[in-house]
């Protein structure tokens, strides 16, 4: 009886080590993502233990022996579990990365003194909107048109519609959240107090396609936003934060360019007064792409997008890092000293967002973005907080990055990093400006801070990019 329980147990144990292999081994084929000279390795290990169990089973006769075989066939087991839940969560980080939706609320606002209470109380009233994404828009308008009949009077910029709210030529305006921002944070420049009374939010898709190529082999380019919000990545926002990185595979080189937030450029495919680089982001991140590939003159092959959440929960779950400060300075309540500075996720936030401490503001501030991203570099490649924090990593930062670049290319990097397992040269460049005043596609005839471009810089930006990509 004891014999047989062991055959049994023997037998079970067994066939969890083939079921295990086999499962594994299907997911590494399919995606492609472990080097073939590691997957060979895997292959061979797994398949001698398999010999040597079918072999006890067979010939060996002997407890001690066959004893043996059920515990490397435990051991191996649990490997392999603990290698399948590792990988299935890279999978599932990698293959969520692809969101194609943008999520956008609209407000409907009234003067904070009206008499209009709901929106039912501006039935047949005239309305003015200015909108930023009209597929958006267009979702955000049958909803409303389903509760109420209202006359549309659309403006071209906010300080129109806003003076015009003022002067009672309309009832009330329809502005998407990022306008709500603006309106808020330049009561000094637009004298007006809002109340809202109705909001709603929407998905709509993404429309942005990939320029694509073979990663590994080609030199190609991605345009890295930060945008100013919290919480759910498809939120349409400002970009804060505008990175070009130029990356050459087979020289194993990265060219970070930095874009300022106020750069005063022509928005793409308008007409009329230039703008913020930041308020391009309102109107989706295809407006950022191609108004940057149009100051450059490159084509952008993929987009990674990120907002503070993204940062905050980056650091903290690698248990912060050391940040290096050029000067001393408060900011948002977080004091920082010359040198280092060991810091969370709050606290690099805010030193990413610092600029009106410098007398360089915006430009500071980008080194200063740059500095992050390269302690963040730094603090995850030691092997220790991989190891340690690679499970909590993958679920802090899981849905907390847009991009369009494909699983398979993202897998195909992968593969290539652990194959050659190169270490790459960083080379980070700034773009520079003027500080200036002037009037902005967005907001009409008001005068704005703006940084005017010194096309020295971005004529040596061109040059480097140009070098990155035609290296061999």
């Amino acid at each position: 009886m004891k014999k047989k329980i062991f055959n049994i147990l023997s037998l079970i144990f067994k066939t969890f080590l083939v079921f295990s292999f086999c499962i594994i081994l299907f997911v590494l084929l399919k995606t492609d993502i472990l080097p073939f000279k590691y997957l060979l390795i895997y292959i061979l290990i797994f398949s001698l233990i398999i010999i040597f169990d079918i072999l006890t089973e067979c010939f060996f006769k002997k407890n001690i022996i066959r004893i043996m075989a059920i515990i490397i066939s435990i051991i191996f087991t649990i490997i392999n579990i603990f290698f399948f839940i590792y990988l299935d969560k890279t999978t599932n980080f990698i293959n969520n990365l692809a969101s194609k939706e943008q999520l956008e609320t609209y407000y409907i606002a009234v003067l904070n003194d009206s008499s209009y209470q709901d929106i039912d109380n501006l039935k047949e009233k005239k309305i003015g909107t200015f909108y930023n994404s009209f597929e958006s828009y267009q979702e955000i308008l049958k909803i409303i048109n389903n509760l109420i009949r209202f006359e549309e009077i659309n403006y071209n910029n906010l300080l129109d519609m806003c003076n015009n709210l003022i002067n009672g030529e309309v009832d009330a305006i329809l502005i998407s959240e990022e306008n709500k921002n603006i309106i808020e944070e330049n009561n000094e420049l637009i004298d007006i107090q809002l109340r809202y009374i109705y909001n709603v939010t929407t998905k709509t898709k993404i429309s942005i396609v990939a320029k694509d190529l073979n990663v590994v082999d080609e030199p190609f380019i991605v345009y890295i936003t930060g945008i100013d919000a919290y919480g759910e990545i498809s939120t349409v926002a400002r970009s804060d934060v505008n990175i070009i990185a130029t990356i050459n595979p087979k020289t194993k080189q990265i060219l970070l360019i930095t874009i300022p937030r106020d750069y005063y450029v022509q928005l793409h495919d308008t007409v009329g007064n230039k703008d913020k680089l930041t308020h391009a982001g309102m109107y989706g991140i295809d407006m950022s792409i191609a108004t940057i590939e149009d100051l450059l003159d490159i084509d952008i092959n993929y987009y990674i997008r990120l907002n503070f959440s993204t940062l905050i929960n980056a650091v903290d779950v690698i248990g912060g890092i050391d940040v290096y400060s050029e000067y001393e300075f408060n900011t948002y309540g977080y004091q920082f000293y010359q040198g280092y500075n060991s810091v969370n996720g709050k606290y690099a936030l805010a030193f990413s967002r610092a600029r009106y401490n410098f007398l360089n503001g915006d430009r500071t501030r980008g080194e200063n973005q740059m500095r992050v991203i390269e302690a963040i570099i730094n603090k995850m490649s030691s092997s220790r907080v991989l190891i340690n924090n690679y499970l909590d990593i993958l679920n802090s930062l899981n849905g907390t990055f847009q991009t369009n670049i494909d699983a398979n290319r993202i897998y195909d990097l992968v593969k290539m990093q652990l194959s050659t397992m190169s270490k790459w040269e960083v080379e980070k460049f700034s773009l520079n400006g003027y500080d200036s005043s002037n009037y902005t596609y967005s907001m009409g005839d008001m005068l704005l801070y703006v940084m005017e471009p010194d096309y020295n810089t971005i004529n040596e930006a061109k040059e480097k990019i140009k070098k990155i990509l035609e290296e061999n």
